[in-house]
């Protein structure tokens, strides 16, 4: 059979299974469903590569139909920050979380709560929080897990593939909470339409309250694409432009940066210990590992003076049975090369 009459008899499978026009499809998840679609193809062995493209977008279909169906907006999933089109410091992302939310978040160790991202998700397709289930300021882990828990529904109702990884979250560490802002923020700016939208109104008038300033007035008025850390619309190109002038800059004299100082240092304080404790750490494996590779050595030597005598007696019984010990093997295993012993 050719590889168009196998990519025919597929879409033909695909299109006339029971599989396809079962209601009961629906309650099946994505796993099992891949499973059930392989098995229809197993026959087709050399073929299989080219088939699975070709059911591999009837697969999404079929998982999105639902919500698709009940007209739930679907997002455009994010896999990496690679391709991030602004490269922001933590305190110009907390500084875009804050305009987006009319919140005061001061440290992304805040964000901890995961309250934000339940709102930002709502900032993308209005209506889909049911924000009584979120708690915008409590201090209580369990309550931190209840909303991360909430935002995974909203991922998994809008179709997005990302797993919230909340143990680690909730911990408030500075670097797991920073990667995830980073790559929500890439998500959002590619499901952003430009909508303007009320976040205070939104929740009903509660205060976010953090360590940080809440934007005034002037700033959320400010159209949001003023902002070059903000999301840009979908399939729209973002340009960002950067102007950074000072009274001092005109006169050479070197721009104060004395704003980010404090920050910055606490930052630079923590990755160096945590810099000397790996370097430790690392000191403390050469050294194991140096002590091993001795006792490794030791042993082979006696092992070899052993052999080379049994080699000078292979008549005895006893030296074969002791050959038969040495030379014994396990897979993955080599014997390495015969050198001369050493003098104990």
């Amino acid at each position: 059979m050719d590889i168009s009459q196998t990519l025919e008899n597929s879409n033909l499978v695909l299109s006339n299974s029971c599989l396809w026009s079962n209601a009961q499809i629906f309650s099946l998840n994505s796993l099992n469903l891949v499973f059930c679609l392989q098995s229809l193809f197993e026959s087709y062995y050399g073929y299989y590569w080219v088939v699975q493209a070709v059911f591999l977008n009837r697969i999404l279909e079929v998982v999105r139909f639902p919500q698709v169906m009940a007209g739930i907006p679907q997002a455009v999933n994010v896999h990496s920050t690679s391709q991030m089109t602004d490269n922001l410091s933590r305190n110009e992302i907390i500084q875009w979380v804050n305009h987006c939310l009319n919140s005061s978040y001061g440290k992304v160790e805040e964000l901890c709560s995961g309250a934000a991202y339940c709102q930002l998700v709502d900032m993308l397709f209005p209506g889909t929080l049911l924000f009584k289930k979120v708690k915008f300021n409590t201090k209580l882990e369990h309550e931190y897990i209840n909303n991360f828990k909430v935002l995974q529904a909203l991922f998994k109702k809008h179709g997005v593939d990302k797993e919230v990884p909340i143990e680690k979250l909730v911990k408030g560490k500075f670097q797991d909470n920073f990667e995830f802002l980073q790559w929500f923020k890439r998500f959002f700016d590619v499901n952003y339409d430009g909508h303007l939208y009320d976040a205070l109104t939104a929740r009903g008038g509660e205060k976010i309250i953090g360590s940080g300033k809440t934007p005034n007035k002037s700033q959320l008025d400010q159209p949001r694409n003023s902002i070059s850390s903000n999301a840009k619309p979908v399939g729209q190109k973002q340009v960002v432009t950067t102007l950074r002038t000072s009274q001092s800059g005109v006169s050479g004299t070197p721009t104060n940066n004395n704003h980010y100082s404090a920050g910055d240092n606490a930052e630079v304080a923590i990755l160096k210990q945590q810099f000397d404790q790996l370097t430790l750490e690392a000191e403390q494996n050469k050294t194991t590992i140096e002590g091993l590779l001795r006792e490794r050595d030791f042993y082979f030597n006696k092992l070899r003076s052993i052999e080379i005598i049994c080699q000078e007696n292979r008549k005895v019984d006893l030296t074969k049975s002791i050959f038969e010990i040495l030379y014994a093997t396990e897979d993955g295993f080599t014997a390495p090369d015969a050198e001369e012993p050493e003098e104990f």
